[in-house]
């Protein structure tokens, strides 16, 4: 027999409190944004009214909190090297919301972004001792890039790293 709706909300509490615990496990094992908790709910069948209820109230207890989720997950993209390309894209495939974003990007530490991107060059640029000067810039700046650096950047640290004369490859600038 099904549980009567709260006459106030309507939304059953029973569901609510069933889908708030499957919530609980879901955050417990990394954190997550408020929409993707929401799409988990909808995957797992609940109707947007129990999805409502349960963000909400997963929100007003600070357990989910999009801002601090945003920065804790920034942060540990910038700990793996990832550049501001990358974090932006990966913030938004998270689903979170494009203005919080914004604030979120405000903090990101672009005074770094050559020191980090040229570490990771010196580190990648190791495979290719014996490699022609030209094709190993372009593998370093292809792989700076896909880590989310920009063109400029990565090329600047792939030459910092792997002396180039600019003159013989102007493709790479």
């Amino acid at each position: 027999m099904e549980q009567p709706e709260n006459h106030t909300t309507g939304v059953n509490q029973d569901t609510v409190k069933i889908a708030l615990e499957k919530a609980i496990r879901f955050i417990e094992y990394r954190p997550r944004s408020s929409r993707e908790v929401e799409d988990r709910l909808r995957r797992w069948g609940y109707a947007p009214s129990t999805r409502e209820s349960v963000v909400s109230r997963l929100e007003s207890c600070g357990i989910l909190d999009d801002r601090g989720f945003a920065s804790l997950f920034m942060g540990e993209m910038l700990r793996k090297g990832y550049g501001q390309r990358r974090i932006l894209n990966s913030l938004l495939a998270k689903r979170i919301d494009r203005e919080l974003i914004d604030t979120v990007m405000l903090d990101y530490p672009e005074e770094d972004e050559l020191e980090r991107a040229t570490k990771l060059a010196a580190a990648y640029a190791s495979r290719f001792s014996g490699v022609e000067s030209t094709a190993a810039i372009k593998k370093i700046v292809g792989f700076l890039t896909r880590r989310g650096y920009s063109n400029g950047i990565a090329f600047e640290a792939a030459r910092m790293t792997h002396s180039v004369d600019t003159q013989i490859s102007p493709e790479l600038e």
